[in-house]
């Protein structure tokens, strides 16, 4: 039995995706003419809208049927979740099983993200990360640039970051978790 070999992406593979438009609360995007919606936001998400596109064409779902679902499909619970503040602040959650790649990659779709007001970091320790931790935490400076208006570090791993952001960020703020100290630079 021979395997079937599709490859997907932006700008090469099988199947290409144009990522049209992001707002909020949903990303468009083009795939052979035929307009998509996901109900999140990041271009990583259309990523995984094609791998869900491409296993609906191998077990015959028409074009239709695979819009459709991705329109409504719903996320895991704590993954760029959106909520309203009392005040009417938006926030934007995503605190499932941190890691990495995920924190880096919601970083990056909420700093491209046309939003009005300010947009605020916050962040804490990614644990269970052995001992290359400190590293990948300081490594999150590069995802954070002059679009948030602040960031907040909480956390004794978060303070390789806090560290690596010194000279890059005006308006960041650390909380050590153990001794209830805070270190802030303006």
């Amino acid at each position: 039995m021979q395997q079937e070999l599709v490859t997907f992406g932006f700008t090469e593979g099988d199947v290409q995706a144009e990522v049209l438009k992001t707002t909020q609360y949903s990303t468009e995007f083009m795939i052979n003419g035929q307009r998509f919606s996901i109900p999140v936001i990041g271009r990583y998400n259309v990523k995984n809208a094609l791998v869900a596109y491409n296993f609906g064409r191998y077990f015959g779902l028409n074009e239709e049927e695979i819009a459709h679902g991705l329109k409504d499909f719903q996320l895991t619970k704590d993954r760029t979740q959106w909520s309203k503040t009392a005040n009417g602040a938006d926030i934007l959650s995503d605190v499932y099983n941190a890691n990495p790649t995920a924190m880096g990659l919601v970083l990056d779709s909420f700093a491209e993200l046309p939003l009005t007001g300010r947009k605020i970091v916050v962040l804490a320790d990614m644990l269970e990360l052995g001992e290359n931790s400190e590293q990948m935490h300081r490594q999150m400076a590069r995802h954070i640039n002059d679009s948030f208006a602040k960031v907040y570090l909480f956390g004794t791993e978060m303070e390789a970051l806090y560290q690596e952001l010194q000279e890059k960020q005006n308006q960041i703020y650390y909380f050590e978790k153990e001794k209830n100290r805070i270190c802030s630079r303006f």
